[in-house]
């Protein structure tokens, strides 16, 4: 499925994000897209008429490569927030 390639991405990414100077580690990136991903697949199954509109949001956190880490876990935070509320 498209949308668990796109989770595996994210979970990648956590791996060579961070700088040594930032807050957001490798290791919390990888804990907010694990997190993320359960999130993801409850909401899904709930709502499934949204799960384009999901998977698009989270391709746009896994491919913008102008995002430093700490944007990138402050956009996991937020689309995590938006499924779950």
């Amino acid at each position: 499925m498209k949308l668990k390639f796109t989770v595996a991405a994210i979970s990648l990414l956590a791996l060579g994000a961070c700088s040594s100077e930032e807050t957001c580690t490798p290791e919390l990136l990888r804990t907010k897209t694990e997190d993320l991903s359960k999130a993801i697949e409850a909401f899904v199954t709930k709502e499934p008429t949204k799960a384009a509109e999901a998977t698009a949001k989270l391709q746009k956190i896994v491919t913008d490569n102008s995002m430093g880490a700490n944007a990138r876990c402050k956009a996991v935070d937020e689309f995590r927030a938006s499924i779950k509320g």
